[in-house]
């Protein structure tokens, strides 16, 4: 808490190093990280001011650090899963996560951030043709909206498997399902665990 609110981005390292040696970086980031992160947010939803200046900083060291070690972690081959999130879904750490999860169980994966338009979405998967897709989704979603999303990937690109998960995607699981893709929720262990399983087999 003292290296977040004095901005202390060398003392915050060492920290994340150290937590990342003594504990592996998955288990650091969900037992660790994570949970700070969500009490500065709360601090910074209940109290403004500098809490807002300290979520915005560790919402940034978290990335950096998220992306070199997923750098770091990269499986070599062709992406075999596409991971993102629709527009005006902005929320990053937990994809991140997640691609490190997938990067670790051997899955090539093609991170391609939050908040990507579908016009945008579907050049990338045109250009890059993974086998997979997954959106991950945390801001509310209208059911019109997701209908369209999930009736455009499946209509423009009909052979790929397409997978829903996130705490937003639970209310549309009937409708993921109906329009042939795959509801994986909120679990993200076992979210990664048919991933990779599925990938691994082939299916598609």
């Amino acid at each position: 808490a003292r290296a977040l609110t004095g901005f202390d981005r060398e003392r915050l390292g060492r920290l994340f190093d150290r937590s990342a040696r003594e504990l592996g970086l998955l288990p650091a980031l969900r037992e660790v990280w994570v949970p700070a992160l969500a009490e500065v947010g709360a601090k910074a939803h209940e109290q403004a001011g500098l809490w807002i200046a300290v979520e915005h900083f560790a919402s940034a060291f978290l990335r950096e650090r998220v992306l070199a070690a997923l750098g770091r972690r990269r499986v070599p081959g062709r992406p075999r899963l596409a991971l993102t999130s629709p527009a005006g879904d902005r929320h990053e750490l937990g994809m991140l996560i997640a691609a490190a999860e997938l990067e670790s169980r051997g899955v090539p994966v093609l991170y391609l951030g939050p908040d990507l338009p579908l016009d945008a979405l579907l050049a990338a998967l045109e250009s890059a043709r993974p086998d997979a897709l997954a959106l991950a989704l945390t801001a509310d979603l209208p059911r019109r909206e997701a209908r369209r999303l999930f009736e455009s990937l499946r209509s423009r690109r009909p052979g790929l498997r397409v997978y829903a998960c996130g705490r937003a995607s639970v209310p549309h699981c009937n409708l993921v399902r109906e329009l042939g893709a795959v509801f994986l929720g909120t679990d993200l262990d076992r979210g990664a665990q048919r991933l990779a399983a599925d990938l691994a087999g082939g299916r598609r």
